[in-house]
């Protein structure tokens, strides 16, 4: 580390401050952008609400100080860090320039640091030092063994595969399935019956579904006087999905899905009677939808079915439970509580997602929530988890804490050992090439821009009468908040740019579809271990296809105005559909007024069309399907290889979500990813804040690399032989 530290040459520390002030430069130039639109948006002349205004330049300016501090503590480390190499060994460190002990005392206390009166020294008026032993603040640096240390062991075992390669091989096989998993896969079933309950945190087209499967199976083999049935939880269009993975197995296991007809699995059922005897039919698999679930009759006739029922629940995409306070939630409460009832400690929840945070730390919080209650134990509540993760400002929710930081990140990831496995698809050994990505800027034309300024200017006086209700007492904070645009008006803008079905972004999405055009494809590269495929099966000449994209509140632009009747010959053509229809192209469309069954027949016929074509969807599709160029489950489909976004969602889970679609597991291909966009301050200032949740979601990894402390200083330092036993 000392020479290391001799090597920083003050050319180098220039450096640092070059880049510390260009940082600060460019943030103080947003900011007084964001601020000079002021006066043209109070006139209705803008593109910025006076909202948007206020907190992209109170933003700008934090950044632009965080950017100065990071700038000079990193100078401060680097001299502090030299001097206390230097100093002899088991000398207290001394830090000083505190106001009072009480400042010093309350830090302490955050950090988890125990003080002795000795420890705090007056040094003159106002100005105190503290002088600390060493290892009173090891832990800040070093792992600790809280918790269930050895199940945490193990745990880890699993999941770096140390010392286990025989188990983790003979894991790839379950009694009653003919698939065979592949290593992580494998690892991932080990993991799921050693914590009883947890969290299979693999990214999307890793394989969650069959592991989940291969470890029920597995468990009702083990233990058959146990009466083992699994309730699978998903999203609507997934249902079919999970009934057709678990009947390819050819084990004899019974499947039931709720809302399915009863012989005919392909048709809807809508009595509600029906659903209710299929959700407690007693088949080894049971698969509802959360919709389904949560709804009052749905829980009333799971709470008092006679006999015994599911011992085993799995959530899938459970991100769509993250909230404690949502009925989606309830619903899988109420799914775990009834286990209990019937199987005591026997009982498992299996919660599997993706992506385990969104937005904050708050989102896997209330999964390990669900977790700690199939267990029988409770997790602390949010507010204790927010002081201990987070920021914890005072009267802060943990849903708007958007950062853990230092040794915080360390305690958060440890507290997930017991709970959470996450593998990314490139920890996974997912071999595929980094996509392409193309942005397409769109000029609005005059007349969508003086639309757009005008519905500016109405949400802003809607913030202005707001404001003014409160100062004049017309409003209390409760009703002000009600008559403020939600979200400062963020999705009304939204809906204004992209909601139009013959706008420039409708025109400029429909061309980049129109212009891509063929590609040669020299065939699988492999011999595939679940197909037949040989190397070059498959070569030849192929249409690009392509899946466009957004949001649910745009979806007229996308369909048309009409796109959600009730029956199927009222729904009007429009927008994009139309306008690629106009070009000649063949467009399939996919969404949630659909029945799924209508869906999933409309996207599996966009795979087996042999030409262009373009599968146009909301998110209804986001998840759970395959829409790939390549392998799918041992078999080729002529998928696609370029992915629109029409709009840009506002989190980072569901754009990961949408390109996996097309990037997953047995993708033949390099996918293109397009933004169609118009460059507006509310799609900027969207965008930093994705970019800002980024860093939130790299929190909740604990891969290989990154368990029990192994991402800490103090491991890499040790496993290169810098520190000694001290």
């Amino acid at each position: 580390v000392a020479k290391s530290l001799d090597e920083l040459t003050a050319e180098h520390e220039s450096e640092i401050v070059d880049r510390g002030l260009n940082r600060a430069r460019v943030a103080t130039e947003r900011a007084a952008e964001a601020y000079g639109e002021l006066q043209k948006s109070e006139a209705g002349d803008s593109l910025y609400t006076t909202t948007m205004i206020r907190s992209t330049g109170a933003a700008k300016l934090q950044e632009a100080g965080r950017a100065l501090g990071m700038m000079i503590s990193g100078l401060e480390a680097k001299s502090s860090l030299r001097t206390n190499l230097q100093r002899p060994m088991n000398e207290k460190i001394k830090v000083g320039g505190f106001s009072s002990p009480a400042r010093i005392k309350e830090l302490a206390a955050k950090a988890r640091v125990k003080l002795n009166d000795g420890d705090i020294v007056r040094v003159g008026a106002g100005n105190y030092t503290l002088a600390v032993a060493p290892e009173k603040l090891e832990h800040l640096i070093r792992p600790t063994d809280e918790g269930n240390k050895p199940l945490r062991d193990r745990l880890m075992a699993i999941r770096t595969g140390q010392g286990l390669k025989d188990e983790v091989e003979a894991a790839r096989s379950t009694p009653g399935m003919s698939d065979t998993l592949d290593a992580n896969q494998a690892k991932g079933k080990l993991f799921l019956q050693a914590a009883g309950s947890g969290l299979l945190a693999f990214d999307p087209g890793v394989g969650k579904t069959h592991v989940a499967i291969a470890a029920a199976m597995e468990k009702m083999h083990n233990e058959p006087d146990a009466g083992h049935r699994a309730l699978i939880v998903a999203p609507t269009n997934m249902l079919r999905s999970w009934a057709n993975t678990i009947k390819s197995q050819g084990s004899g296991h019974t499947v039931s899905i709720v809302g399915a007809k009863a012989g005919d699995d392909g048709r809807d059922e809508s009595d509600a009677k029906k659903k209710q005897a299929a959700l407690t039919s007693g088949a080894h698999f049971t698969i509802v939808s959360y919709e389904t679930l949560k709804t009052p009759g749905m829980q009333k006739a799971l709470k008092e079915h006679e006999g015994r029922g599911h011992s085993i629940v799995v959530a899938d995409e459970l991100q769509k439970a993250k909230d404690d306070k949502t009925k989606n939630y309830s619903g899988i409460e109420g799914a775990i509580d009834r286990a209990r009832d019937d199987h005591g400690e026997g009982a498992a929840f299996w919660g599997l997602t993706g992506t385990p945070v969104e937005k904050s730390i708050g989102d896997v919080h209330s999964m390990r929530r669900l977790v700690n209650r199939a267990k029988g134990t409770e997790l602390e509540d949010r507010k204790t988890y927010a002081a201990r993760h987070g920021k914890a400002a005072e009267g802060s929710a943990l849903g708007n804490d958007h950062i853990a930081r230092g040794d915080k990140v360390r305690q958060f990831r440890q507290g997930l050992d017991e709970d959470l496995f996450r593998l990314s698809a490139r920890d996974a050994g997912n071999d595929l090439a980094e996509p392409k990505r193309k942005t397409h800027e769109v000029k609005l034309d005059p007349a969508h821009e003086k639309s757009f300024k005008e519905r500016v200017g109405r949400l802003n006086a809607m913030i202005a009468d707001a404001a003014d209700g409160v100062k004049t007492g017309r409003y209390d904070k409760e009703q002000a908040a009600k008559k403020r645009p939600s979200f400062g008006g963020r999705d009304a803008m939204m809906d204004e740019l992209y909601g139009r079905e013959d706008s420039a972004l409708v025109k400029k999405a429909a061309a980049v579809v129109g212009g891509l055009g063929t590609f040669d494809f020299k065939g699988a590269p492999e011999a595939h271990s679940e197909g037949n495929y040989a190397k070059g099966d498959h070569a030849g000449t192929y249409h690009h296809k392509a899946v466009v994209f957004g949001a649910n509140e745009t979806s007229r632009a996308l369909f048309g105005a009409s796109w959600n009747a009730s029956a199927k010959e009222d729904r009007k053509k429009g927008g994009l559909h139309a306008e690629l229809e106009a070009q000649g192209h063949k467009v399939f469309i996919g969404h949630g007024s659909m029945k799924s069954s209508e869906n999933e027949a409309s996207y599996k016929a966009f795979l087996a069309h042999d030409g262009p074509a373009t599968f146009l969807t909301n998110d209804k599709n986001n998840a759970g399907i395959s829409l790939q160029f390549g392998d799918n489950k041992g078999a080729f489909q002529h998928g696609a290889t370029h992915m629109i976004h029409f709009t840009r969602p506002v989190n980072n889970a569901t754009i990961q979500q949408r390109e996996a679609r097309i990037h997953r597991k047995g993708a033949w291909s390099t996918p293109t990813y397009h933004q169609i966009t118009a460059n507006t301050p509310i799609e900027q200032r969207l965008q930093e804040t994705l970019d800002n949740e980024l860093k939130t979601q790299d929190l909740a990894a604990n891969s290989e690399s990154q368990v029990a402390g192994g991402d800490t200083l103090h491991h890499h330092l040790t496993a290169h032989g810098a520190l000694g036993k001290q």
